[in-house]
């Protein structure tokens, strides 16, 4: 500040002084009355504050634990540049979207959600000390909006996970990100509800069962942590309801009890397998909500299945499966879904008034529900087909005139290679890499004999929207299949 200016200052004061000078004055206060300390304040206000003040300490003690494993995901992607409009235009790298993303392991993994990451060309990962690593893709799992990245980097601080079914309506959760690309930042709120479903549509091919909380979310802060006052995981941030872009309150969260095995099957597999039962079930009947017995009513049961070789019998009622109470249907699909296949897990029931536990290897979704429909699994290719016979070719209603020839799709595995590929169920393969396939005999030596690592081209009659209605429709579509 320079001199002049501060003597303007003063002239200013001085001139301000001599306009109010005019008006009337009021008693002079002393020096003393000026620096009178607050009244005492009362001992049950002290305790209020003091307890307000050991909230404040938990946020803090939270915000401590989980910072350092947060990170901001960026997309990277080339864009045409232009400067004018009768330039061609230069192609760029340039960020095109953000997230975040946590540590979960010290060796560089890291989970954050599908659609940040989803159409990414490259990914740059910014750590919470400023540091920056490309980062490479491990797996995705698109049905639970879930995906892991790795970079090549060592002591990390790793993130823990914990148990989100301990979660109670009304517990204090905070939630971390960057929102807006504002790095690592802190909000807090209280648990608004738990196993929300349907904000996406639900279908079978999603899993969803997220928790509700008040605390900030906003764009940015997808793949973040939701973490309890201890610091650990209990969801992934995910997405919010809302009418203007910003958050109201109304923020969702995948609960670690779906996140954590999702993560742990793409480190492993690069992909996630699901378990299969082998069973239709239904809610539980009034009379047994009246008896205050929460669970799952078992329709039937499928022959040869799981289910069945376990004695699980149609009119059971599963009140938990392994170790994990379910009270509906989405509970119970999701926890056998994200157990994984191959395990052998006890399953809680009461028949006929009689509790009773009993034992259940699952096998994999493709596998098991291929079987079922007399198809065959291709698990490199994520999905199941058979022989189109004319049985079935007058159930889809097939265009009589290209008969049935060729295999059909019997099963898509969500996120896998003949999902990403735009396969459908029912679509009909008739080529594979230009030879015809008659038989799911001839698509399984035709897809073994492929050259491997690259793309497979399959012709396809498909039934999808043409021009203002759905037909048939004859194309090609290329599936990599799994390495």
């Amino acid at each position: 500040m320079s001199y002049r200016w501060i003597v303007s200052l003063f002239a200013g004061a001085g001139i301000a002084t001599g306009v109010f000078s005019a008006l009337p004055s009021e008693p002079p206060r002393t020096l003393n009355a000026a620096v009178q300390p607050a009244a005492e304040k009362p001992a049950e206000v002290k305790e209020q504050i003091a307890f307000a003040r050991t909230l404040s300490d938990a946020f803090n003690h939270a915000a401590k634990v989980i910072g350092p494993s947060v990170v901001h995901v960026t997309q990277m992607n080339r864009v045409l540049v232009r400067r004018s409009f009768f330039d061609p235009g230069e192609a760029r790298i340039q960020p095109t979207g953000l997230g975040s993303g946590i540590i979960i392991s010290a060796d560089g993994y890291i989970l954050t959600n599908n659609h940040v990451i989803a159409g990414a060309q490259s990914l740059r990962v910014k750590l919470s000390d400023g540091r920056e690593y490309d980062a490479a893709m491990v797996g995705t799992d698109p049905a639970s909006d879930l995906a892991v990245l790795k970079i090549d980097a060592g002591g990390l601080t790793a993130a823990k996970f914990a148990d989100s079914d301990g979660l109670q309506v009304g517990e204090w959760v905070v939630a971390v990100g960057s929102p807006f690309g504002f790095d690592n930042t802190v909000t807090a709120g209280i648990v608004s509800a738990t196993g929300r479903v349907g904000l996406q549509g639900q279908t079978d091919e999603r899993y969803e069962e997220f928790i509700q909380t008040d605390a900030a979310i906003n764009p940015g802060n997808s793949g973040g942590p939701l973490v309890n006052l201890e610091g650990s995981i209990v969801g992934i941030n995910d997405q919010i309801a809302t009418r203007n872009g910003g958050s109201v309150g109304l923020g969702f969260a995948i609960p670690s009890t779906i996140a954590q095995p999702v993560a742990d099957a793409l480190i492993r597999n690069g992909r996630v397998e699901r378990g299969w039962a082998g069973i239709v079930m239904t809610e539980a009947r009034p009379e047994d909500a009246a008896r205050g017995t929460r669970g799952v009513l078992i329709n039937s049961v499928v022959d040869g299945g799981p289910a069945e070789q376990a004695g699980i019998k149609a009119g059971d009622l599963v009140t938990r499966f392994n170790s994990r109470p379910v009270w509906n249907t989405n509970r119970l699909k999701n926890t056998i879904a994200f157990t994984p296949p191959g395990s052998t897990v006890p399953v809680d029931l009461v028949r006929d008034g009689q509790k009773m536990t009993v034992s259940i290897s699952l096998t994999d979704n493709v596998t098991g529900q291929a079987a079922v429909n007399g198809a065959r699994a291709f698990r490199a290719l994520g999905m199941a087909a058979r022989t189109l016979d004319a049985e079935t070719a007058g159930n889809i209603d097939y265009p009589r005139e290209l008969q049935p020839v060729g295999v059909v799709v019997t099963q898509i595995d969500p996120g896998g290679p003949a999902d990403t590929g735009d396969m459908h169920v029912q679509d009909v393969i008739v080529q594979v890499n230009g030879a015809n396939v008659r038989s799911v005999e001839e698509f399984d030596q035709a897809v073994k004999g492929a050259p491997p690592g690259r793309a497979i081209r399959f012709g396809v009659v498909t039934y999808r929207q043409a021009g203002f209605g759905m037909g048939w429709q004859q194309g090609w579509l290329e599936v990599t299949p799994r390495g």
